[in-house]
């Protein structure tokens, strides 16, 4: 088995448009208390893209790729349709069971979990409807390894 240590190191990205259409990106104007950076889920409140709370149960308009500006401005936001998958590692709070496992591929969902902006994890202690896995990155046995995952239909704001 394999060590790697991305969980709280690595923030996500996109990994690939399943359907090889150009990634959809969008400039957002941040609500006053934006306080995001490059690589945290982000969503909508009243048109002003924030944060999304540490444990997701809202629709995600997508991941900023870049952090909020300090003043009132706009921001870029790749927006996660039912076609962007995104690289995002995998975590377990029970010691042996955060790596990577072939049942966690197209059939098992997860939800996101914030460690620390902007280090989010996929929570394989949860089985929440949030995300669904759709590639390995890393092998097999890798622990707390990169997967390429999508944000499930009632989860995700756009597509």
């Amino acid at each position: 088995m394999t060590t790697l240590a991305y969980s709280g190191t690595f923030t996500p990205c996109l990994g690939k448009m399943l359907d090889a259409t150009p990634p959809v990106v969008w400039h957002c104007p941040v609500g006053a208390a934006g306080g995001f950076l490059m690589g945290d889920f982000v969503v909508r409140t009243t048109g002003l893209v924030v944060v999304c709370a540490t444990t997701v149960a809202t629709q995600i308009l997508g991941i900023a790729k870049e952090d909020a500006p300090s003043a009132a401005g706009e921001v870029a936001v790749l927006v996660l349709t039912g076609m962007t998958a995104f690289k995002i590692p995998v975590h377990h709070e029970t010691v042996g069971r955060a790596d990577i496992e072939e049942a966690d591929h197209g059939n098992a969902t997860y939800d996101l979990v914030l460690l620390a902006s902007p280090y989010w994890h996929i929570d394989k202690e949860e089985s929440g409807a949030t995300v669904t896995v759709q590639q390995f990155v890393d092998p097999v046995g890798t622990v707390n390894g990169i997967v390429l995952a999508t944000i499930n239909y009632g989860t995700r704001e756009v597509g």
